[in-house]
């Protein structure tokens, strides 16, 4: 016997002593069977008592069920106990055949405690831009000299709770490019906030003078966009800060 037909009759003897191992199930709740697919998937679990208990188990209460459920628990308010209506008979489990339902609902709920909750919103941002050595500026933009140095800094309006990335684009001339700053130069505190530092030639060592728009995002990791265009086009939205700063590198 090959490989493959080996691994095939171990997983065909597992579903059949235990149906909830079949990872179709998972994909039947999560509605990625086609029709057809759930249609031959149930039909083959009819073929075995365990299979049909399964699918017992999992099918979703009809009207009258619904029904019966309410009455239950409107008797219950009032302090009454429910009765069970007549012709509506009560199966009683197997324990063994019931070991693979409990089973099922206790890993569902182990996993909606591991399950990571989603982080929380990102707070609005600041951007401080200082140059030492270069001309005041008329408006917006930051002139910097050869030899000086720029400092910026995004904080946050509150501390952020959980992690933040930065990622950059230098646009100039319409063209985009990713922002690779040295090591060191970008500095990201527990509370959210980012601090770029660093001398002209080391946040610019191609040294081309001209007007530059530096665009920062910072985010969720997940939800940051990592190419320069698309970082360039970024606007703010959920997980995601962009901040916008010219400077124009002088003459020497």
């Amino acid at each position: 016997m090959r490989d493959e037909e080996l691994l095939e009759a171990l997983g065909r003897a597992a579903r059949e002593r235990d149906p909830f191992v079949d990872p179709r199930w998972e994909a039947l709740a999560e509605g990625k069977l086609s029709g057809q697919e759930a249609e031959a998937f149930r039909a083959e679990m009819q073929r075995s008592e365990e299979g049909r208990l399964a699918e017992e188990m999992l099918r979703p209460f009809d009207v009258e069920e619904r029904r019966l459920k309410v009455r239950r628990l409107l008797a219950e308010r009032r302090g009454k106990a429910g009765t069970v209506a007549a012709g509506a008979a009560v199966r009683r489990l197997p324990w063994r055949k019931a070991v693979p339902v409990a089973a099922l609902a206790a890993a569902a709920a182990l996993a909606l405690l591991v399950l990571p909750r989603s982080p929380e919103p990102l707070p609005a941002y600041a951007l401080l831009t200082s140059a030492e050595r270069g001309d005041p500026a008329a408006g917006p933009a930051v002139h910097l000299r050869s030899g000086g140095s720029l400092t910026m800094t995004l904080r946050p309006e509150a501390a952020v709770s959980g992690p933040v990335i930065l990622r950059a684009a230098l646009v100039r001339e319409q063209r985009a490019a990713l922002w690779d700053l040295p090591a060191g130069a970008a500095q990201i505190a527990p509370t959210g906030a980012v601090k770029i530092a660093g001398t002209r030639e080391a946040l610019f060592p191609d040294g081309a003078i001209g007007v530059y728009e530096i665009v920062l995002a910072v985010g969720r990791p997940e939800a940051l966009p990592e190419d320069a265009d698309a970082i360039a086009r970024a606007e703010p939205r959920d997980g995601v800060r962009v901040l916008r700063q010219q400077v124009i590198l002088e003459p020497p």
